[in-house]
Parts: structure tokens; C-alpha cells; sequence
């Protein structure tokens, strides 16, 4: 296979902060994938409080080989590389950061030399996981076939981790999606993609506001997503702030939209699918803070609940 001389053929982008519980999940997701080209992962705790970084440095010392290991350190970081016992196409790239980097500075340039080296980028966070050993191998084959798809994204499974309950994420068959698909509903889990490296500085230079939602968006202008119904990993609900915090949440996705709207052109008629999603989600943000007695916060959302509503009306006087 032809990966144009470059060293790996997939650095994997897996963040993570407090996710002790699950990250060897992950781990392990990686660690068995079968490929026929060599693959990095990429592995970055934000100076997690939960014990995850000794979870991840004792996962290391068991499955992978000790004569391997190379060890930084710097007032910033503690870097780790080492490579796997058995599988000899894989490797590790460790950083843990010594004091949370969210927000404040970026952690690109410690491991931007190796990821360089790859040909393909896939993305699965800390507390998601990998259930398909061929993953990697399958999509990587796909790309080198098709140099139109910028992309390619599978199924994967929703996990609740209050009731355990599991259930596939879309139902959608084999498909390209186009734009427009993107700002509608989610199509595929984050844990799904990989996508050419050759994009990776177009995609740095998107708002720092913007999700995972904005790089699908900007890959969708540089070529084909391609989406295939297989189920190769699990993504964890329950745990985030969308369950746990909607005062935060109502204010994260009117940002988020905000973001997308200045960022690409979405036509008018997706900008009020997502807009009622937002009003759904400053209407739950209103009532906890009302319940919880943060009246500032309730007016605040009020207000932004307020010019929403108005905006999709002018918006729908403006079809008819």
C-alpha cells in the first residue's frame, strides 16, 4: 500500500481529561487494530484530577515493550513514546500535560512532528472506543481508493452509561452526505472519522469555538464524505454537560451556532432547523435556572430565548 513515503499511516487524536474509567477502553481499541502500515497514537491527558494519567502510564508499562520507551520532560508536559509488545504496527505517543491546557494554550505543537508524519488523522476521545479491529485498515483502504473523499465516517453505537443500555447511532445506509446533511442532525460518531492529514492546517484555522460539527463542515468543502452503516465503536452518554449542566449546555450550543453561522453559509431554511434546536435548549436552560435560583442567568437565557424566537419568525415571514 502506497502511503506516499510517510512514516505512519494514521496518527490517532485521542483528548482526554478525567475519563480514569474508561480510557483503557480506548487504549485497547488502538492498540488491536490490524493493519498492514504503521499507525501512531496520539495520546493526550489535560492534566486530568482523577487519577487517569497513573492509569494510562501503567497501561504502557504492561502492554507495551520497555526497551521501546523514550521519556521527555519539560515544565510543560511529560512526553512518552513507546511501542507496542506484540503489535508491531503500533505506537504510542503519550503526553501528560502537568496543568490543564483547555482554553488557555494550545497542545498542537507538542505532538504536531509526529502527527505530520501520517498520512490519515482519526479522532476517538477518552471515554469512547474503538470495537473493530479492522477499523483503521478498512478506511485507510477506502481513502487510497477514492482520492475524491476528503473523509470517511461509520456507525457506532450510543452507550448510556446510567442504564447500559446500547443502541445504534443512525440507521442511515451507505451514503455520501453533503453540506447541508452536516447541520441537520448528527450523522456519525466522532469516534468514526478519519480524514486526510493534507486538511489538518485548514482545519486548525477554524474559530476556537468551533465542534466537531465545523471540521466535518470544512472537509465537506474539500471533498466527499463517505459514510458506511458498519458498527465500529461506542460512544458514552450520560456524563457529559448535556445531561448534567442545561444552563451550561443552553449556552454552549447558542455559541456553538453563533460560530457556524459566521464561520460557513448555511442556507436559511438548516439555520432554522438548528435554531428551534436551540431554543428547545435555552427553554431547558431557563427552567434549571429557575429551579436552581441563578435569576441571572434565567434572564440572561431569556433574553437570548427571546431573539431567537424573533429571528426564526422574520426568517419565516421572509419564505413566505
Amino acid at each position: 500500500m502506497d502511503l506516499n513515503e510517510k512514516k505512519y499511516g494514521v496518527a490517532i487524536q485521542c483528548m482526554t481529561y478525567n475519563h480514569a474509567k474508561y480510557i483503557c477502553d480506548a487504549l485497547d481499541g488502538f492498540s488491536k487494530q490490524k493493519t498492514d502500515f504503521p499507525f501512531i497514537a496520539i495520546i493526550v491527558d489535560d492534566a486530568s484530577k482523577d487519577n487517569e494519567q497513573n492509569v494510562i502510564i501503567e497501561y504502557l508499562y504492561r502492554e507495551f515493550d520497555e526497551t521501546s520507551f523514550k521519556r521527555e520532560e519539560t515544565d510543560d508536559f511529560i512526553r512518552l513514546f513507546a511501542r507496542h509488545k506484540t503489535n508491531v504496527n503500533c505506537t504510542f505517543l503519550v503526553l501528560l500535560l502537568k496543568y490543564n491546557h483547555y482554553k488557555k494554550k494550545p497542545r498542537l505543537p507538542y505532538f504536531k512532528k509526529w502527527q505530520d508524519e501520517a498520512k490519515y488523522i482519526a479522532m476517538c476521545e477518552g471515554d469512547d472506543y474503538w470495537t473493530d479491529p479492522l477499523k483503521l485498515s478498512r478506511q485507510v483502504k477506502m481513502m487510497e481508493e477514492h482520492p475524491e473523499y476528503s473523509m470517511c465516517a461509520e456507525n457506532g453505537y450510543w452507550l448510556d452509561i446510567r442504564t447500559k443500555e446500547m443502541s445504534p447511532f443512525s440507521s442511515n445506509p451507505e451514503k455520501d452526505i453533503n453540506f447541508e446533511d452536516l447541520f441537520i442532525c448528527r450523522q456519525f460518531p466522532t469516534a468514526s472519522v478519519l480524514y486526510r492529514n493534507e486538511f489538518s492546517s485548514t482545519i486548525a484555522q477554524l474559530p476556537k469555538q468551533a465542534m466537531d460539527t465545523s471540521i466535518w463542515a470544512r472537509l465537506a468543502t474539500l471533498g466527499t464524505i463517505h459514510y458506511l452503516p458498519i458498527i465500529s465503536s461506542v460512544y458514552r452518554r450520560g456524563d457529559g454537560i448535556t445531561e448534567k449542566d442545561k444552563i451550561k449546555w443552553a449556552y454552549t450550543v447558542r455559541r456553538f451556532n453563533k460560530t457556524l453561522y459566521k464561520t460557513f453559509d448555511i442556507p436559511d431554511n438548516i439555520k432554522s432547523i438548528r435554531d428551534k434546536d436551540v431554543a428547545q435548549n435555552l427553554k431547558k436552560g431557563i427552567r434549571e435556572a429557575k429551579l436552581r435560583k441563578r435569576y441571572f442567568d434565567m434572564f440572561r437565557l431569556s433574553l437570548y430565548y427571546i431573539s431567537t424566537i424573533v429571528t426564526l419568525r422574520i426568517r419565516n415571514i421572509a419564505f413566505d
